[in-house]
Order: structure tokens, then C-alpha cells, then sequence
């Protein structure tokens, strides 16, 4: 789905998913993207990559204080029809 921005204001127009249905991504390993006290906090800039091409494509947010959720980068993704 499409977020209109009434949830994330800063983030309208992005893709948002479950966490549970994203797919041939992974966790950097880079730790100044993965901040929050008992999960993601998502406030560091994207910290999934792309299992292909290692590509920063979506921010995955699992912290106890924000809804849980993936939003995918405008600029290093595309929404396709399957």
C-alpha cells in the first residue's frame, strides 16, 4: 500500500509493507542504521538491503514505540504488477 501520509507524514508517497511479507532483503550490518531500544527504531535512514545487489531499499521499523512496518525507498525501488 501507499502511505498518504496520515501515519508518516515525513514519509507520503512511499510503499509501506508488513514486516513479515518483505522478501530477498536483509539486515545491514552497518550498526549506526540499526538504533531503537527493543527493536528497529527506523530513524537512521534505510537499513534493509537488497539480497542481489546489496542495495539500501527499504527502512524496516520494529521498535516498542512505532508501528511495525517496512517502507520502501522511492529513489531504489519500483512498484511493479505482478
Amino acid at each position: 500500500m501507499q502511505d498518504d501520509g496520515a501515519w508518516f507524514h515525513k514519509r507520503s508517497g512511499e510503499y509501506i509493507a508488513n514486516t513479515e511479507d518483505v522478501i530477498q532483503t536483509h539486515l545491514t550490518d552497518d550498526y549506526k542504521r540499526l538504533s531503537g531500544c527493543c527493536g528497529l527504531d527506523g530513524c537512521d535512514g534505510p537499513n534493509l538491503q537488497c539480497n542481489g545487489c546489496g542495495a539500501y531499499v527499504a527502512t524496516k521499523m520494529t521498535d516498542c514505540w512505532r508501528s511495525h512496518c517496512v517502507f520502501f525507498d522511492k529513489v531504489a525501488t519500483e512498484a511493479i504488477s505482478t
